[in-house]
């Protein structure tokens, strides 16, 4: 992360185990909105700092194509072992999965 402090700029980075913990869902259908999933967790776990993107990928002409798979950040690992216990989000199967980032 970069941070500005009086004129100096510096780069620091967070220890592991302050990192957000990263999760993919999976067996949503793309339509599904990231504000909906997101609500719906929040109100699920208890947690406001639960977050929900939409992942994309880019097709031939490159324009950006969403894809029916959603990253979830959480906190901390207590919201892990919740979220693992929501196996239904607006009455949908969903599987979860760690998120690991790669470039191709």
């Amino acid at each position: 992360m970069l941070h500005i402090s009086k004129d100096v700029e510096y780069y620091y980075q967070l220890l592991k185990s302050e990192q957000p913990i990263k999760r993919a869902i999976r067996g949503l259908p793309h339509e599904l909105t990231s504000a909906e999933i997101e609500t719906f967790l929040k109100a699920e776990l208890n947690n406001n700092d639960v977050s929900v993107s939409q992942l994309t990928k880019r097709d031939r002409s490159g324009t950006k194509v969403p894809m029916p798979l959603f990253l979830v950040r959480l906190p901390s690992v207590e919201c892990k072992v919740e979220l693992d216990r929501v196996n239904f989000i607006h009455r949908i199967k969903v599987y979860y999965e760690d998120y690991v980032y790669s470039v191709a």
